[in-house]
């Protein structure tokens, strides 16, 4: 049986036989690490995206590899506490201490105060290490800047150009989520021009598909709509992927053999996800820490309603490009702009937000619902929408009597017909029902599917129509 510290959720992975794919990134940065051109090397990419995973194969990589002497380093405040922190690694490194060496007073202070200083201690302690660079590894440099004052980060990105351009055997590697205004508009600005750059996207549907296959390993086997379903939630990201198949792990560790899930399995996965502890405290971190208060506004508009409709972008200062830009949102072919990734919207929506309900310009029309029988496909207005074989029988029985409330059976033997309608089959016509409406987008979906308390459910014939007649 799998285990499901497998699926390393939510942890980074370590080693690289976990590592998936990335092997073109990876490749790139040990190509620049060893290359005798000075240049710093970043780790670019969305939140939990997979920078420290591939930062901590790339450690894996150098500590083995000879070339190099690695050094992670902590956050810091100051350019002083920087230099501090390289001095005491290096001299760590080469079996002795700032204080042996005199460059401490006897308080414990370091002694060394400036740029000159700190390369005429740095020259001496590398003496121990002829033949290989240092290797200064930050985590999340952009997030380190931004919490430091105005000058201070001045003078930490002086330092850190000042290095890679100095002739001292060091190299530097660090990961960032967005470049930040104190690097791009400031002196050290070429750090970035001058630097290589691994930038870290969401993965194609064949290579989530590929990703899941090998996590899985066969324990759940997937069907189509499964693929499809699991897709539309975590939209190739890695970290949301895993939160689902946890969850669907955890759901299937009682089998005794692999068993199989479709596209409702993946949904309760989903269902689960959004609210366990784990990704409530991401998510939350990621919404809440590296979003402005516009974007949060935009990215609850579009879980709430399901898009975010073209005129909204008139009023957002750009916010909407950033969001698109940075993967989060992405446009259908009417121009809308709906979630990238499904499980992130599930967890906007149900959490509970301080303050009013994010509003949505209001529209004068409401495109309408075409159920195509001849193509077997159902549209909202020009845009198809992506529905599981059990969705498009549910919506095609209910146009079968458009205008009309078809009860439970009806929709049971039309939707199942070969399974025994009883408890738990109520529930699952209620799962698809709540499925359909995010793709509907839950403020609309009343215009199109209506529920009527006891008696069954209804399309409601002034939005809805069949293709032909």
């Amino acid at each position: 049986m799998m285990r499901l510290t497998e699926l390393n959720f939510p942890n980074p992975v370590e080693t690289r036989t976990d590592l998936f794919d990335r092997e073109r990134e990876l490749a790139m940065i040990q190509e620049n690490l060893r290359s005798p051109i000075r240049r710093p090397v970043l780790i670019k990419g969305e939140r939990v995206m997979g920078k420290t995973s591939l930062m901590n194969i790339v450690i894996e990589w150098a500590s083995e590899d000879g070339q190099f002497v690695v050094l992670q380093l902590p956050r810091v405040t100051s350019r002083d506490a920087f230099i501090e922190e390289i001095l005491d690694g290096i001299a760590a490194e080469a079996g002795t201490s700032l204080h042996r060496l005199g460059y401490r007073n006897d308080q414990g202070r370091l002694r060394v105060s400036t740029v000159t200083e700190f390369v005429n201690v740095a020259t001496r302690l590398s003496d121990a290490f002829t033949g290989r660079h240092v290797l200064l590894c930050v985590e999340e440099l952009d997030s380190m800047l931004i919490n430091c004052q105005d000058e201070a980060a001045d003078q930490i990105m002086g330092f850190i150009l000042h290095l890679v351009q100095s002739a001292l055997p060091i190299k530097f590697l660090s990961t960032l989520t967005r470049v930040p205004a104190r690097i791009l508009h400031s002196d050290p600005s070429p750090f970035i021009s001058g630097a290589r750059i691994a930038e870290l996207l969401a993965w194609t549907i064949a290579e989530s598909r590929e990703y899941v296959d090998k996590l899985l390993q066969g324990f759940v086997a997937l069907d189509d709509d499964a693929y499809e379903q699991l897709y539309a939630a975590g939209g190739g990201h890695p970290y949301l992927t895993k939160a689902v198949l946890h969850a669907l792990v955890d759901i299937t560790l009682g089998l005794a053999e692999p068993g199989r899930a479709n596209a409702e399995s993946i949904e309760a996965a989903v269902s689960a996800a959004a609210t366990s502890p784990e990704v409530e405290h991401t998510l939350a971190n990621i919404v809440t820490a590296h979003f402005s208060e516009e974007e949060v506004q935009i990215l609850r508009v579009a879980a709430g309603s399901g898009e975010i409709r073209p005129a909204v972008q008139d009023h957002t200062s750009g916010a909407v490009h950033d969001l698109v830009t940075r993967g989060y949102l992405k446009a259908d072919a009417t121009g809308r702009y709906v979630h990238s990734f499904g499980l992130l919207a599930e967890w906007i929506r149900i959490r509970h937000w301080a303050g009013s309900p994010p509003v949505q310009p209001p529209t004068s029309t409401i495109p309408p619902m075409i159920v195509d029988e001849r193509r077997g496909r159902i549209f909202i207005g020009t845009e198809e929408l992506r529905l599981t074989a059990q969705e498009y029988s549910f919506l095609s029985c209910l146009a079968d009597q458009i205008g009309s409330v078809v009860d439970r059976y009806t929709i049971s033997t039309a939707v199942w017909p070969k399974q025994v309608v009883d408890g738990v089959r109520e529930g699952r016509i209620d799962a698809l029902v709540s499925r359909l409406r995010v793709k509907l987008g839950r403020e609309i979906s009343e215009n199109y599917l209506e529920t009527r308390t006891g008696r069954g459910y209804y399309l409601n014939p002034n939005h809805v129509r069949r293709e032909p007649e």
